[in-house]
């Protein structure tokens, strides 16, 4: 008995599912045995990340790369590296390909990127997952290669010195259009900037406080 499957206004609305096997639908489909066939919306949803994913750019395989920040490992409960799961959480990795690599790390606990947490660690970009409410001092200080990071709009807190002489820093966003408090002068020491926050936000990030205030050139709405 022939299963016939729903018609469908053009034929890229839906695919589906049949009986283990992914398929393409025309309009009408028709499935010549009898098994379960699942619809999926052909545009899933983007999964929610809750680990902090962060991209190396490894030139030189003959040294190994700092991945986290000194004696800070009790800040991460798992690590990742280019969809494999380390046994263990290590300062240093060794990398076997030159190119860049995405390095996830599970939070120890997923509200806190914790003091020191990734200080002189060699990523070229970060992205904290929503969620994290707090970044702490020296978060990601002396970070001399990272160029790009994106902050949720879950961050109301960042430590100072978390950003401190990140000299290639040159793409901040963060999506808060509360200005998050900022612990001293120095979170974002030496970053050239800019910062990019909410259109609406921008003369409450410039006036927020003392420390906003000095860094007012730098912010600017996200294009």
């Amino acid at each position: 008995m022939a299963i016939y499957l729903k018609k469908f206004e053009t034929h890229t609305q839906y695919d589906a599912y049949i009986n283990g096997s992914d398929a393409i639908l025309p309009n009408v489909s028709i499935c010549t045995t009898e098994g379960d066939v699942h619809y999926n919306p052909s545009t899933p949803p983007t999964p929610v990340e809750t680990r902090v994913v962060a991209i190396f750019n490894v030139e030189d395989i003959s040294y190994t790369t700092r991945i986290i920040g000194s004696g800070t490992e009790n800040c991460f409960s798992a690590i990742e590296i280019d969809g494999t799961e380390l046994s263990s959480v290590e300062e240093y990795y060794q990398f076997n390909t030159t190119g860049e690599h995405t390095v996830k790390y599970t939070l120890s606990d997923p509200t806190t990127i914790g003091d020191n947490a990734f200080g002189d660690s060699e990523m070229k970009s970060v992205i904290i997952p929503n969620g994290v409410t707090s970044i702490g001092e020296n978060a990601f200080g002396a970070c001399y290669d990272l160029e790009s990071v994106i902050i949720p709009s879950s961050v109301t807190y960042i430590g100072n010195m978390a950003f401190d002489e990140d000299g290639s820093l040159i793409n901040v966003t963060i999506f808060n259009p509360i200005p998050p408090t900022l612990e001293g002068m120095m979170v974002f020491n030496y970053v050239p900037g800019p910062i990019y926050v909410p259109s609406g936000s921008v003369n409450a990030y410039k006036t927020a406080s003392e420390y906003w205030i000095s860094l007012a050139e730098m912010i600017q709405a996200i294009p």
